[in-house]
């Protein structure tokens, strides 16, 4: 399945929004993630920018850019560990991730994963990344401290949107030409429950203060809402003329 189009608003966790839009990207007109995040802590926004392979910093409120960052070919999506203090930029082309100190915006390292990102998440408690992998149907988990992958999750076909959910340690993967939200328990790196959900899931919002789930969908103005504790789906809302594909 194809996306011409995507727009959603993804929260990795409560404090780090991730917007997720697509682009046409080359001859094989895939459509991939192009990420912002936010780091309330600091008072920063963190955009990927395609046209010259870097990180844009700016200031919330402010559209000056503070710093620009260097990173590898073709970022797709950026994650903040407001823990850590460590930004990472997921490369579709080099198939790496940038490690970045927010406290300098250098480079702190780069990750090599042997495969092509397409959206990535982080546990700040755990301090575990999540990549996903969308040709293999796979997220890659990856310990933060040592720039290590300790495991590969399997997942079902096309995932696309990933969230955590810190607070409860696990991890959400919609997986767009399935109709799946996969549910990755963090201890053990297994997926614990597979909830059907409605067709094309491409944006993810986690409610980790009562433990739930809010899907968003290509060309709809509806958005699921599941109940964390038991993993069903227990509302679906259609918010009329709002953008179609739009999860806020």
């Amino acid at each position: 399945m194809k996306f011409p189009a995507i727009l959603g608003l993804l929260i990795l966790v409560p404090a780090l929004p991730t917007l997720a839009q697509g682009l046409k990207t080359g001859a094989d007109h895939r459509f991939v993630p192009v990420g912002i995040a936010m780091n309330r802590t600091k008072g920063l926004i963190y955009s990927v920018n395609q046209n010259n392979d870097s990180l844009l910093v700016r200031r919330i409120g402010s559209d000056v850019v503070v710093a620009t960052v260097s990173v590898g070919t073709r970022p797709v999506a950026v994650a903040v560990n407001r823990q850590t203090g460590l930004i990472y930029v997921a490369n579709q082309s080099s198939c790496d991730l940038t490690v970045i100190d927010s406290n300098t915006n250098s480079i702190n390292g780069t990750i090599p994963l042997g495969f092509s990102p397409l959206n990535l998440a982080v546990n700040y408690v755990t301090n575990r990344i999540y990549v996903v992998n969308e040709t293999s149907k796979q997220v890659a988990v990856l310990d933060g401290q040592n720039a290590e992958i300790l495991a590969a999750v399997e997942v079902n076909a096309e995932p696309m949107a990933i969230a955590v959910n810190s607070r409860m340690n696990r991890i959400y993967v919609a997986s767009a030409s399935a109709g799946i939200v996969s549910v990755i328990d963090g201890e053990l790196n297994e997926v614990v429950a597979r909830i059907a959900v409605s067709p094309n899931p491409i944006a993810l919002v986690v409610e980790r203060k009562n433990n739930f789930v809010y899907v968003g969908y290509y060309k709809s103005n509806e958005v699921s809402k599941i109940d964390g504790r038991y993993n069903v789906v227990t509302g679906l809302t259609n918010f009329g003329n709002a953008i179609p594909g739009t999860l806020h």
